[in-house]
C-alpha cells in the first residue's frame, strides 16, 4: 500500500512531530526527509536501531522524544 501525507501535513496548523525508526521496514528514512520539508512548525525525530514500533521496541528513547517534544510545544 503507498499513503502519501505530504499535502494533508503542510495544512495541519499545530506543531508535528514525526518519529522515525532506522529499521523499520514498513516506513523508510526517505519518508522522514520528505516531513520535514512539508512541516511548518515541529520535528521529525529518528530512532537508532529499532523498527517499526519504536514505543515498544525502546520506550525510554521514544517517550523521552515526546515529552521534549510536549513541553516545547506548551
Amino acid at each position: 500500500m503507498v499513503v502519501d501525507l505530504r499535502e494533508e501535513v503542510k495544512r495541519m496548523a499545530v506543531p508535528v512531530l514525526g518519529i522515525f525508526a532506522t529499521g523499520d521496514r514498513l516506513v523508510y528514512l526517505d519518508q522522514a526527509e520528505a516531513m520535514r520539508g512539508c512541516i511548518k512548525t515541529g520535528r521529525v525525530e529518528i530512532i537508532e536501531n529499532s523498527g517499526h514500533m519504536p514505543m515498544l521496541e525502546q520506550p525510554e528513547k521514544f517517550n523521552k522524544i515526546v515529552l521534549d517534544f510536549l513541553r516545547e510545544s506548551d
